[in-house]
C-alpha cells in the first residue's frame, strides 16, 4: 500500500512525515501518492547528528524519481547530494504530477560516520491551467485562461512570450486559367 499525505486543511499544502534513523550505508526508500492537482513537491530535510564522537559531517545523497509514461527521468526526478553539519534543514524543489507516485530514497554515505536523526517533509503544491498554450489572432486579440490551484497556497505570476508570428497574406492579383 502506498502511503497517502495528510488531506488539505483550508489553504494549506498537503505534507508527508517520516522520521528516520540513519547510519553509515543506510538506504531508506518511501512511497508517497501524489495528490490530485499537485504540479511540484518541496523536500524538506532536518538533520541532527546523534553521535558526534565521529564529527558533525555528514554527506546524504537523496534521490526523488516519479515513474511518468512518455516522460524522460531528467524531467522527472531529482538528484540531491547534501552536507550537514550539526542540526540544521535543507530544502529542495522538483516536479511532479499529481495522481502519481513519487519514490523518496534517502541514504547516508558509506564514509559518513556516526548516526543521524533525519525528519523528512514533503510538501505537495500546485497550479493547473486550463490549456497549455494560448492563441491570439487578428480576430480574437484577447485570450483568457483559467487555472485552478492545487493543495497548498500559490502566488501566481502569468508571464507569456511570442513565439511565433502568423500573418494572412492575400495576392496581389489573381486569374484562372484552364489547363495552366
Amino acid at each position: 500500500p502506498t502511503p497517502v499525505p495528510a488531506s488539505p486543511m483550508g489553504n494549506q499544502p498537503v505534507v508527508w512525515r517520516e522520521k528516520l534513523s540513519t547510519g553509515p550505508g543506510s538506504i531508506n526508500r518511501h512511497f508517497i501518492r501524489t495528490p490530485p492537482g499537485a504540479t511540484w513537491a518541496e523536500l524538506v530535510v532536518k538533520f541532527n547528528p546523534t553521535s558526534t564522537n565521529t564529527g558533525p559531517n555528514r554527506l546524504f545523497f537523496i534521490h526523488c524519481l516519479q515513474n511518468l509514461p512518455h516522460v524522460p527521468f531528467s524531467k522527472s526526478e531529482g538528484k540531491f547530494v547534501m552536507r550537514c553539519t550539526m542540526a540544521e534543514s535543507k530544502k529542495e524543489t522538483m516536479r511532479v504530477e499529481g495522481n502519481g507516485t513519487l519514490e523518496v530514497t534517502i541514504a547516508q554515505f558509506w564514509s559518513s560516520l556516526g548516526s543521524t536523526d533525519v525528519e523528512v517533509e514533503v510538501y505537495f503544491f500546485g497550479v493547473v491551467p486550463d490549456s497549455a498554450s494560448l492563441f491570439l489572432s487578428t480576430v480574437s486579440p484577447v485570450a483568457t485562461t483559467h487555472v485552478q490551484s492545487g493543495p497548498g497556497p500559490v502566488l501566481v505570476k502569468p508571464s507569456g512570450a511570442l513565439k511565433t508570428c502568423r500573418s494572412t497574406v492575400r495576392p496581389a492579383s489573381s486569374s484562372i486559367r484552364p489547363g495552366g
